[in-house]
């Protein structure tokens, strides 16, 4: 009994330090597909953000980036531009009340509260594979769901454009 373990576990210790050493050496397939590492610029569009601030999103600044409900990391905001929505959008997409109901934007809406957004952040840790960009083990790819999330805000959005910079 005690010899079938030992050669169990030799095999193991064998099998592994093959599985490295061939890491190591980049002999086997996950480390072929990697590239090398890229700076990449991400462009994201929210759409309606709650919120009275238009400036939510200052350049300079950085905030979190969540793909897949996964924490991505720390990312700087390089640039933004917030337009706010329309009442009518707003009623017609959220409680679908006909428009001839919908109250006139001067006495309902005095400040817009709801925003479209297009940001563009700057990832400085990206591995580039053939089949995309890999960044703190989420892939990138255009159309990937976001979350944003900092001291004063957590909205949802999606990539639109991602950009290489070589490092």
């Amino acid at each position: 009994m005690n010899k079938i373990i030992a050669v169990i576990l030799l095999l193991a210790f064998v099998l592994s330090g093959i599985g490295y050493a061939g890491s190591k050496l980049k002999l086997n397939g996950v480390s072929k597909a990697i590239k090398g590492n890229e700076s990449i610029i991400l462009d994201l569009w929210l759409d309606e953000v709650p919120s009275t601030n238009a400036n939510l999103f200052q350049s300079g600044q950085y905030t979190n980036l969540m793909v897949r409900n996964r924490p991505h990391g720390k990312l700087q905001i390089v640039s933004s531009r917030c337009v706010p929505l329309s009442a009518d959008r707003f009623y017609l997409r959220r409680v679908s009340i006909p428009t001839n109901t919908v109250p006139p934007q001067e006495e309902a809406f005095q400040e817009p509260f709801l925003w479209q957004c297009r940001l563009t952040l700057l990832d400085q840790e990206a591995l580039s594979t053939n089949n995309g960009y890999i960044s703190h083990g989420n892939q990138l790819k255009i159309g990937t769901r976001i979350s944003l999330e900092a001291a004063l805000y957590r909205v949802d959005g999606f990539i639109v454009n991602i950009t290489s910079k070589k490092l």
